[in-house]
């Protein structure tokens, strides 16, 4: 725009010379001059102008471009999350998902710090996270139950923030991650009824984990 308004300037500038003097239209020796350094001038500021342009669709096509195979790529990849759950019976669920479009292979999966989940195993022992999925596909999802809501917040001492570390392969073997998902129990707090109002399922959760525990004593003497 600069050298268009400086092009135009010197036409202005000429046109005035022209009506103001009428003894410079009979001057050939003046005019050819003239002209042609105003051609010049002009000519320079459209190849200019074209250039800058020219240079600027380059960029911009190139950008376009590269978006347009991002999106591409990210739209027939897999993508895993890890989210929290709490169903209505207030319960706790871990849910790891494959939201992409393609198949996830080899996910790794670790908690940290560590949860002590509703059976009283460590979650990380857990073959999910101890040994990973071979494969997860697109829509697939896998719940890992945690703790009964009412419970958990009433344990004293326990921490109600967490890391869930993800990471995959897509179908070329080329890794993704580590992706890192925070997990909050906190934010659950005082939307969940506890006290009472479970305390029936409550005493039956803790009855089915305790014989849980004695059927894996059992199974280890037999051993």
């Amino acid at each position: 725009m600069i050298f268009i308004s400086i092009a135009a300037l010197f036409i202005l500038l000429g046109l005035s010379m022209v009506d103001s003097d009428s003894r410079f239209l009979r001057d050939t020796a003046l005019v050819a001059p003239w002209a042609s350094g105003l051609a010049a001038i002009v000519l320079a500021t459209l190849t200019a102008l074209y250039v800058g342009a020219t240079e600027d669709m380059a960029r911009a096509t190139e950008s376009l471009a590269k978006e347009t195979k991002l999106v591409r790529e990210l739209s027939t990849r897999p993508v895993v999350i890890a989210e929290l759950e709490a169903d209505q019976s207030h319960i706790f669920w871990l849910v790891i998902r494959n939201i992409g479009s393609d198949v996830a292979r080899e996910v790794r999966i670790h908690c940290y710090p560590d949860f002590e989940i509703v059976s009283g195993k460590s979650i990380n022992s857990l073959p999910l996270f101890d040994k990973g999925l071979p494969t997860l596909g697109p829509g697939a999802r896998i719940r890992t139950m945690l703790e009964f809501a009412p419970r958990l917040f009433q344990r004293e001492g326990v921490p109600l923030q967490y890391n869930i570390r993800l990471s995959f392969k897509d179908v070329e073997g080329v890794k993704r991650g580590p992706f890192e998902y925070p997990v909050d129990f906190d934010s659950y707090r005082g939307l969940i009824p506890g006290g009472d109002v479970m305390k029936g399922i409550e005493t039956a959760l803790n009855g089915m984990r305790d014989s849980l525990r004695r059927i894996e004593g059992t199974l280890s003497n037999q051993s």
